[in-house]
């Protein structure tokens, strides 16, 4: 009989499910369901079960984190080792003088005697000097014959003409540069040009990241008229070893 009692014998209920705000909202959507909660005495179990939820403390959850701002990042300009070389390179004349390849400057050429002396060319006036150059080697239509700049406007004017040699240096390249490979191409860009620098092997190289190869295309222009010229090929030798370096 006590093996029968045992066998029959009545289970306890489950105990209560404690309401407990150990989790988040999740738990609020399942006690609304849980026929299990027991309300207190004389408390009807709707109204128990909706306050009790009510009071669930639900984390506010963290606010996203600020986004990172991207680096700054410094334009490249000249610096001292492409300065130094522009200037020694251009050379510095405070007085307008002829293009070598011009009718004038062939002329002085025919007579041997130096640019710088156009003047006593006779008839001079009425052959084409053009483009003149003054300062460290600043052309343009508004340097003329016989014109004169200070020291002091000689450098205002190359910082001007500088300033735009790096935009297009900037503007050509898509690759990060060192600063001896800007200032070299800096150089490189005053004395041939933009365009012809914008277009050349050497920036296509550079973009390509193949510096050693970019800097083996320097060479390649040191010809005025199809003619190699000893003046530009040691400029280019200094370029090439300023942007290797």
């Amino acid at each position: 009989m006590g093996f029968l009692n045992n066998l029959f014998k009545r289970k306890p209920a489950p105990a209560e499910k404690p309401v407990s705000a150990d989790n988040t909202g999740v738990f609020a959507l399942a006690a609304r369901n849980d026929t299990t909660l027991t309300a207190p005495k004389n408390e009807d179990y709707a109204a128990y079960v909706a306050k009790t939820v009510d009071n669930v403390d639900v984390p506010t959850p963290p606010e996203p984190a600020p986004p990172v701002p991207a680096p700054t990042v410094t334009p490249l300009h000249i610096g001292k080792s492409g300065l130094d070389l522009i200037k020694a390179s251009e050379g510095l004349e405070l007085a307008a003088y002829p293009d070598p390849a011009s009718a004038l400057g062939n002329a002085c050429s025919l007579a041997k005697i130096s640019l710088k002396k156009y003047a006593t060319v006779p008839n001079w006036a009425s052959l084409s000097g053009n483009p003149w150059t003054i300062g460290y080697g600043h052309t343009g239509p508004e340097v003329k014959p016989q014109q004169t700049v200070s020291l002091e406007e000689a450098e205002r004017i190359l910082k001007s003409d500088i300033a735009k040699f790096e935009q297009g240096v900037r503007s050509a390249c898509t690759v990060p540069l060192t600063a001896n490979q800007f200032d070299a191409l800096v150089s490189l860009a005053f004395n041939i040009g933009l365009g012809n620098l914008s277009s050349s092997t050497l920036v296509k190289l550079v973009n390509r990241g193949n510096f050693r190869g970019a800097g083996d295309q320097f060479l390649r222009w040191n010809k005025a008229q199809g003619q190699v010229l000893s003046g530009l090929t040691i400029r280019r030798e200094k370029e090439k070893a300023l942007f290797l370096s």
